[in-house]
């Protein structure tokens, strides 16, 4: 009897090992699988860096070069400014709206209180809720508010530099 018990356990051990060592076989197969993969990505992206050169908004302006490529960025910047110009405008309308909400609101609770409808527990919990929304819309107001100006000092800076760039360029015609 213990010969047979023995003898299992020695074929079970032996069969264990066995997908052990072919599931090691199988992991070191991928990783060599992985490493060959990696390697043409790594050199792809070497080659793509060595061809971009120069800094931040030069590297992707392909063929333009001088003054095309001023009048793209400056293009690019004019966009910029509308598009946040535009947001502000969005959310001065959502800022506007959650006012009237907020105003809506208060009437209806005072309404409640008034009629006995809520307890003042209810009342005083539903208040603090809709001064503390009050207070992140005053908040989201102030940023935008500072957004705004942040904003006027940039359109100012872009008018300056086309004075700047016609004045220049009257110059060389001049010349």
């Amino acid at each position: 009897m213990k010969k047979l018990i023995i003898s299992l356990l020695t074929i079970c051990m032996i069969c264990f090992a066995y997908d052990a060592y072919g599931q090691k076989k199988e992991k070191t197969d991928k990783g060599k699988e992985k490493k060959e993969n990696v390697a043409p990505q790594k050199k792809e992206k070497k080659e793509k860096e060595k061809g971009k050169k120069g800094n931040a908004y030069g590297k992707d302006k392909d063929d333009l070069k001088g003054k095309e490529f001023g009048q793209v960025r400056a293009a690019e910047a004019q966009e910029k400014v509308e598009k946040s110009g535009e947001k502000l405008d969005e959310a001065e309308v959502k800022i506007n709206e959650s006012k009237t909400k907020l105003k809506d609101a208060k009437v209806k609770l005072e309404e409640k209180k008034a009629a006995s409808e809520i307890t003042e527990e209810e009342f005083e919990k539903k208040m603090k809720v809709v001064e503390e929304l009050e207070k992140k819309s005053e908040d989201l107001e102030m940023k935008k508010q500072e957004q705004e100006k942040i904003i006027e000092v940039e359109k100012k800076k872009i008018t300056e530099l086309k004075k700047d760039v016609e004045v220049r360029e009257i110059e060389k015609d001049n010349d």
